[in-house]
């Protein structure tokens, strides 16, 4: 949350139980909130304020099954995500810009049994983050629901989930990524040194074949993309002239 004070002084303020947004707000001690999802019962007499976001929130792992397995689940773990929330754009790529996966939300029995056979439990390890924690409730909901054991990990902020180096093989991990500039070929350049080969992906963008690259992409990299970001803030009337870039940063406009 900030506090805005004439041209050239911000105050940030730090708090973690986003529904006191909304008190900090109607008491004046705060001129525009972050991004929360606690909108529709929380923030009366306020009008919601959306944002377009460069964010990308995907899903890391080292085993070909968690992949499978969670990108069987992905239409699920979206659907129940907006059901719940409603902020998160729904995709299935880092290339193509809302690319809304198809609503499948049927079990895959065999990727259910070969995950419970493989792993004892799957590991989930995130951020503390309040989209990050509600993409995880709403992956341990479905996990519930068919009998999935899982542990989680919560880390404390995005560079303490960056130090994990030896990534264990029934370890599912949330991130976060933004695009540089709005061309797909930013994406492209990030993941180009996870790539197998990176000249044929190089090849394909050259060309502008979008389609052949994103199925190469997704069959090279252990990547599981899930939804692309969305910004919803709430302000006073003294911060009308402020408002969230793409990247999240807080400008004059």
């Amino acid at each position: 949350m900030c506090c805005v004070h004439g041209k050239s002084q911000i105050t940030f303020i730090v708090n973690s139980d986003a529904k006191n947004s909304y008190h900090l707000l109607k008491k004046k001690i705060i001129d525009i909130t972050t991004s929360t999802n606690t909108s529709q019962n929380i923030f009366t007499n306020y009008v919601p304020n959306y944002e377009e976001s460069n964010l990308i929130y995907y899903l890391d792992t080292t085993s070909k099954e968690l992949k499978d397995f969670f990108i069987s689940i992905r239409p699920m773990i979206q659907y129940k995500y907006q059901k719940n929330f409603n902020i998160l754009v729904p995709t299935s790529s880092f290339i193509i810009t809302n690319n809304m996966t198809k609503k499948n939300l049927k079990f895959n029995d065999d990727l259910v049994q070969k995950i419970k056979e493989s792993f004892k439990y799957i590991i989930i390890s995130y951020s503390k983050y309040q989209h990050n924690i509600e993409i995880v409730e709403t992956i341990k909901v479905i996990c519930n629901s068919i009998g999935i054991r899982y542990q989680l990990n919560e880390y404390s902020d995005l560079k303490e989930l960056e130090k994990i180096k030896n990534q264990k093989s029934n370890e599912i991990i949330l991130k976060v990524t933004y695009k540089d500039f709005p061309h797909y070929s930013s994406m492209l350049l990030q993941l180009l040194n996870k790539i197998s080969d990176s000249n044929k992906a190089i090849k394909y963008w050259l060309n502008n074949d979008i389609l052949e690259l994103e199925d190469y992409i997704n069959n090279s990299i252990n990547y599981i993309p899930i939804f692309q970001g969305e910004q919803l803030y709430y302000k006073n009337n003294s911060a009308k002239y402020w408002r969230y870039n793409k990247n999240g940063y807080l400008q004059k406009s």
